[in-house]
């Protein structure tokens, strides 16, 4: 990984880039390649750490390369970028490069200059150092890392912008650091109700930047909000230069349902029935088929639009089988009221009770109707109001009675008026005698005629 010095199998130790006085460790990014100085072993503090020097002691070869490995870029002869470890440190080089002073005693810091520039856009190259009865010994060409074997090489991976290659050339301005956004994002919701959906996205590429900080907003798992397109903007910030880019992230809206009851009613039966039927609309959610809506009365009966509601108050109580579902459950009342009468057949004609009868009452009336029913109440009852006798000419009298029919909801049938006539005879008999028009009993004596009204 970037910054930090491999250990291979063979060498121990580590080797890491340093400025020329030696008071950085693994600095790694550099303004100038100039100074850039290769250091190893132990450091201040740790000098005499036999666990942290350089193994084995000798003569170490070094060379710098691309940061793969591919192009070797150290401009002159292998056997002037020789240097010597003793004690786990570097000590002596036989080479033309520069020296600076290490931190601990006796050793030295090496410049790694001179080498080409690196074509990598992020001005990275690779240090490699290796025992010098090892060079070779499998080859000097690219296969064979130019004679360093990975079995018995150290290697440090650095930066420095004074070989920078531009990135991009922007209004005739070389650009060292580039941020690239991936493509816009298009994103579904399937979530139903929901307002925003976490979407995930590429990270943008960034090329030339030594120690780059990439901020991007929002960020990659954020939260996004439906049926909206963000624009993502992401900026790289680096010793090198700074760059931004951006991309739309476009959420799609999610589908909504809400559920809504029917309005509660109040209604009178339907014709020839004892029922209602409501007829409301089916509850449906077009935008999540596959949410089911499901009625049900208080004794737990299914209620849909066909439903025949009896009479008196029913609650009903629909419920969707997706909680997220707003409005779920809701309610509604049926009141069923009966609004139609009973039915009556009435007499055809009055009765005639004769001649002093026993007078008629209620009770007579009633059974003098027929025909009651009612599709509601099995058993209607009877009323009667019962009028005043009236009298006729001479000795006739009538009297008429009103029967109806009343079910439990108080409905009333037609009224029946039933009539009743008789002759009442209130005076006593008289007889008639030749010569007496009329005489009283006591006076009655032979030859008499008895009459009586």
């Amino acid at each position: 990984m970037f910054g930090t010095a491999s250990v291979v199998a063979g060498v121990s130790g580590a080797i890491f880039t340093t400025l020329p006085d030696g008071t950085a460790v693994n600095h790694n990014i550099y303004d100038n390649c100039a100074d850039v100085y290769l250091n190893g072993g132990p450091q201040n503090g740790h000098c005499d750490d036999p666990s942290a020097g350089l193994s084995p002691n000798g003569d170490y070869y070094f060379q710098v390369t691309t940061p793969g490995g591919q192009v070797l870029l150290s401009t002159d002869d292998i056997s002037n970028r020789k240097v010597t470890v003793s004690g786990g440190l570097i000590v002596g080089t036989d080479g033309t490069h520069l020296t600076g002073t290490a931190q601990c005693p006796l050793a030295i810091t090496v410049q790694l200059m001179p080498f080409n520039s690196t074509p990598n856009p992020g001005g990275e190259y690779k240090v490699w150092m290796t025992p010098v009865d090892s060079y070779g010994l499998n080859g000097i060409d690219v296969d064979h890392n130019f004679g360093f074997d990975n079995s018995a090489t150290k290697t440090d991976n650095f930066k420095c912008g004074d070989h920078l290659v531009p990135c991009a050339t922007v209004d005739s301005v070389d650009k060292f650091v580039c941020i690239a956004c991936s493509s816009d994002v298009k994103v579904p919701c399937t979530d139903l109700n929901a307002t925003t959906v976490v979407v995930l996205y590429d990270a943008p590429t960034v090329t030339g930047a030594a120690d780059p900080t990439v901020i991007c907003s929002p960020a990659s798992g954020s939260s996004f909000t439906a049926g909206v397109t963000t624009t993502v903007t992401c900026t790289v910030t680096d010793v090198f230069g700074d760059d931004t880019c951006s991309l739309k992230v476009e959420v799609a809206t999610c589908p909504s349902c809400a559920l809504t009851c029917p309005a509660s009613i109040t209604n009178c039966t339907d014709v020839g029935t004892c029922t209602f039927v409501y007829g409301f609309l089916p509850l449906s959610c077009p935008d999540a088929p596959g949410v089911a809506i499901t009625c049900t009365n208080q004794s737990g009966t299914v209620v849909d639009p066909s439903f025949a509601f009896p009479l008196g108050k029913t609650t009903v109580t629909c419920t969707a089988s997706d909680p997220a579902v707003t409005g779920s459950p809701c309610s509604f009342t049926v009141t069923v009221k009966d609004c139609v009468g009973p039915t009556i057949t009435c007499p055809p004609a009055s009765f005639d009770l004769g001649c002093n009868p026993t007078l008629p009452d209620c009770a007579l009336a009633k059974t003098k109707v027929s025909g009651v029913s009612d599709i509601c109440d099995p058993s209607p009852t009877l009323e009667c109001v019962a009028g005043a006798v009236q009298s006729g000419t001479g000795c006739t009298r009538s009297q008429i009675f009103d029967v109806t029919a009343k079910d439990a909801s108080g409905n009333l049938s037609d009224t029946c008026h039933v009539t009743f006539t008789w002759t009442a005879d209130n005076n006593p008999p008289a007889i008639y005698v030749s010569g007496c028009q009329e005489c009283p009993m006591r006076d009655l004596h032979a030859g008499y005629d008895r009459h009586d009204n």
